[in-house]
């Protein structure tokens, strides 16, 4: 095995109810978020600029960078543990499409827990297979 497949296999974990309810930290609870399955977020990393290939180039742009980037998802829960992720994708799709394009891995989020986002996944809640709703915090 090499190094990156391992780490690739332990970064996507199964998660249940039972496992979201011992772990759910106690800041959560104070605040009525018992019910929150996970926090998604989207990362874009620096690439350099390809400059052979113009539908390439303009493919790579990021408008969260403003250079070019890949992109990629992860999936956390309330007590930090990253349990989905998808793959680097070229930056140019927004992060909603690439929520529903990994909605069939995202099944694994119980019924009637929430994700607790950003602005820019609103609207996904259509994507998961179990309609988990977004919960987007004002300051977020």
């Amino acid at each position: 095995w090499k190094w990156g497949e391992a780490g690739e296999n332990l970064s996507i974990l199964d998660i249940d109810e039972e496992f979201l309810a011992k772990t759910c930290p106690m800041a959560f609870k104070k605040e009525g978020l018992e019910k929150v399955c996970a926090i998604p977020d989207g990362k874009d990393f620096l690439i350099h600029t390809p400059r052979q290939n113009t539908l390439f180039t303009r493919a790579c742009y990021s408008d969260k960078m403003h250079a070019s980037a890949v992109r990629c998802i992860s999936w956390c829960t309330p007590m930090g543990l990253s349990f989905e992720h998808t793959n680097l994708f070229l930056a140019r799709p927004g992060e909603k499409t690439l929520v529903e394009l990994w909605a069939p891995r995202l099944k694994k989020c119980p019924v009637g827990y929430s994700m607790l986002s950003d602005r820019g996944f609103a609207d996904t809640a259509r994507f998961y297979p179990n309609m988990n709703k977004q919960l987007t915090p004002k300051f977020l």
